[in-house]
């Protein structure tokens, strides 16, 4: 018996139980994406949703680009005669999932790193 087989039936022991009941799945059915559709009734062309979108676009691009900024130029120092390769997106979202992880110590750290 593989031990995660033990760990994802909540078995903890080697033994092999005789009367296990087995419960039927139960079977969903998908609605066809016609019947379930409605046009949305806010009104979409709000100027001022419009405007408060595009200032915090610019807020996050601000931060994610300053932080990509300061990676790629401490891994350019680092590795002079390399190529290096960069995701400022993916690494400013990586830190900011780790960020809304941490304990308070370690939050105030990505805090700083994050520029927030």
């Amino acid at each position: 018996v593989h031990p995660f087989n033990l760990f994802s039936s909540e078995n903890i022991s080697c033994e092999v139980i005789q009367n296990e009941e087995h419960k039927p799945v139960e079977t969903v059915h998908p609605l066809t994406l016609q019947d379930s559709t409605e046009p949305d009734p806010r009104s979409s062309s709000t100027t001022e949703n419009l405007k408060n979108l595009t200032q915090r676009t610019a807020v996050l691009a601000e931060l994610q680009n300053s932080l990509g900024l300061r990676m790629y130029q401490a891994l350019s120092r680092t590795q002079k005669h390399a190529n290096t390769l960069l995701s400022p997106l993916n690494a400013f979202g990586a830190l900011v999932t780790l960020y809304l992880g941490a304990s308070k110590k370690t939050a105030i750290s990505y805090q700083q790193l994050l520029g927030l």
